[in-house]
């Protein structure tokens, strides 16, 4: 086995640190350390030209990049957080972006971090990809970079009888 000396070590760490510095203090010259900064820490959303457009606000497709930190968020449902079921559909969809936020929150990450969105909804709710899409919007907001990939399922009903949307998440940063 071939050892490097300690000292080799200990160069090499340094030139690779003054390599980063000299690429920030460029891009720090040339006004583009934004620009830099997203370039190294978002995911990259695709809507492939060849591919349908999306029916809604979501993505095609997100790309995550190898060494981000994955948080893998449970269904959330329409309720409070002492368990409290809301009672309109619009109520518990606002509470699934609620109970989302808070999720997010708590792990040092925001909406621009979601990646992938999970809906399943209970049948037979008119207007119900409206009340989602309002609660979105009320939620999210415009976004940068735009939204994540996400998948919306009808379903015949949950655990509970009374929640009539749950919402999973996947978010990486």
């Amino acid at each position: 086995q071939s050892v490097r000396p300690r000292a080799m070590v200990q160069a090499t760490l340094v030139d690779a640190k003054a390599i980063v510095v000299n690429a920030l203090v460029t891009a720090a010259v040339l006004g583009c350390v934004g620009a830099l900064k997203r370039y190294v820490v978002s995911n990259r959303r695709l809507n492939p030209k060849d591919a349908p457009l999306p029916l809604a606000r979501y993505s095609n497709a997100v790309e995550v990049q190898a060494g981000k930190r994955l948080l893998f968020i449970s269904g959330q449902m329409g309720a409070t957080a002492d368990g409290q079921v809301e009672g309109t559909l619009q109520d518990q969809c606002r509470a699934c972006f609620r109970n989302l936020r808070t999720i997010l929150m708590a792990c040092n990450m925001g909406w621009e971090d979601l990646v992938k969105m999970t809906v399943y909804m209970k049948h037979g709710h008119p207007g119900s990809l409206q009340s989602f899409r309002n609660a979105q919007d009320e939620a999210i907001g415009p976004l940068t970079q735009g939204p994540a990939a996400a998948t919306f399922v009808f379903v015949d009903g949950f655990a509970r009888p009374e929640l009539l949307i749950e919402v999973e998440a996947v978010a990486a940063r």
